[in-house]
C-alpha cells in the first residue's frame, strides 16, 4: 500500500540551493497535478483509511526532519491546493538549532562541487582513520548495489556512503564528519535549518498533521533496545504535544528503522498509525508505505 508521498528537501536556487533529492516549487506543483496518484489532505485519508472508503491511488504528502525549507518552498504549494500535509519532526533540532543528520546534510550539498565530490573525499578521510584496512577489505567484498535495494533511488556512492555510515562508523561517523567541517569555512553555530517552535504552532493551527520522528534522529533506530526506543520517540511525543497543546497518534520511523520492540513502544504511547520510508505491500497501522516524490519525479519526466 502507498499511503503517501514522501519529502524532505526543496530548493529556490537562492536561499536554498540545488542538492542531491531536493525539489523545486514547480517539481512539487507538477507532482501534485500530473502524477498518477489523487493527492487529499492528510485528515481525509486516514479518516477513508478508517471507514473503508479509500481509493486505491489516494495519497497524501508527508514531510520528514522540520526543515525550514518546507515551509519557505512547499507549504505555499500546499495552501494554494487546499492541502493539509503530515509534519514529521524530530525535536533535538528545533530547541538546539543543532541536528547532526541534516547539519552533515548541509555540509556535503553546499560545500562540495557536488555530492560525488564529497563522497570521494568522504571516502578518502575514512583511509586516514583506524578503519582504512576494514574499508580497503569490505570495499573489495562487498557489492554495494545490494545494500538498500528497497531504496530504488540511491546511486552506487549513495549505498556505499550509508552502508560504512550505518553499519561501520556507527559513532565514529561523526567524528571524520566533524573533522572534514572543522578544515572548511562551515560556522555550525550560524544557521538557520529547522522548524522554529511558531513554525510548528502555525502549521498545526493551520490544519497539518504533526508527527513523531524520534528526538534525536538515531541513524540506526531498530538498533536500539527497546528502553531506548521507548525514550526517543516518548521525549519527542511529550515535547510536540507541548508545543501545540494537540495528542499526537501518527509516527514516521526515522530512515524507515523498526523492528518489533518499536510496535510494543508505539502500543505503550497509543500510537494508532506509523509510515515507512519505502512501498509497503500490506495496510497495516503501523507499516503504512510511502514513495519517495523522487521516484514520482522520474516516472514524470
Amino acid at each position: 500500500m502507498i499511503a503517501s508521498i514522501m519529502f524532505h528537501y526543496f530548493h529556490d536556487d537562492i536561499t536554498y540551493l540545488k542538492c542531491q533529492g531536493s525539489l523545486s516549487e514547480q517539481d512539487l506543483e507538477k507532482i501534485i497535478t500530473t502524477s498518477k496518484y489523487k493527492i487529499i489532505s492528510v485528515d481525509e485519508w486516514f479518516n477513508k483509511y478508517e471507514t473503508n472508503r479509500l481509493s486505491s491511488n489516494e495519497v497524501f504528502l508527508s514531510f520528514d526532519d522540520g526543515l525550514k525549507e518546507q515551509i519557505k518552498i512547499a507549504l505555499p504549494v500546499l495552501e494554494r491546493h487546499n492541502l493539509k500535509g503530515l509534519y514529521a519532526i524530530n525535536t533535538k533540532a528545533i530547541l538546539s538549532g543543532r541536528d547532526k543528520l541534516e547539519l552533515y546534510r548541509h555540509f556535503r550539498n553546499n560545500y562540495f562541487k557536488d555530492v560525488n565530490d564529497f563522497y570521494v573525499k568522504f571516502f578518502d578521510a575514512i583511509t586516514k582513520t583506524k578503519w582504512v584496512d576494514t574499508y580497503n577489505r569490505i570495499c573489495t567484498e562487498l557489492n554495494f548495489e545490494e545494500y538498500l535495494q528497497e531504496y530504488s533511488f540511491y546511486t552506487y556512492d549513495d549505498r556505499k556512503f550509508r552502508y560504512f555510515r550505518d553499519q561501520i562508523l556507527k559513532e565514529d561517523y561523526d567524528e571524520v564528519m566533524d573533522l572534514l567541517i572543522l578544515n572548511s569555512d562551515l560556522d555550525p553555530d550560524n544557521l538557520d535549518l529547522w522548524f522554529s517552535l511558531q513554525d510548528i504552532r502555525m502549521i498545526s493551527k493551520n490544519g497539518h498533521q504533526i508527527a513523531l520522528h524520534t528526538h534525536t534522529h538515531p541513524y540506526n533506530f531498530d538498533k536500539l533496545s527497546e528502553e531506548m526506543q521507548y525514550q526517543e520517540l516518548s521525549l519527542n511525543k511529550i515535547i510536540l504535544q507541548d508545543i501545540i497543546s494537540k495528542f499526537v497518534n501518527i509516527v514516521s520511523y526515522p530512515c524507515g528503522r523498526y523492528n518489533e520492540d518499536t510496535i510494543k513502544v508505539l502500543g505503550k504511547l497509543n500510537i494508532d498509525y506509523a509510515v515507512l520510508s519505502a512501498p509497503s505491500n500490506n495496510s497495516e497501522r503501523y507499516r503504512l508505505g510511502r514513495i519517495d516524490c523522487a521516484d514520482i519525479l522520474r516516472y514524470l519526466s
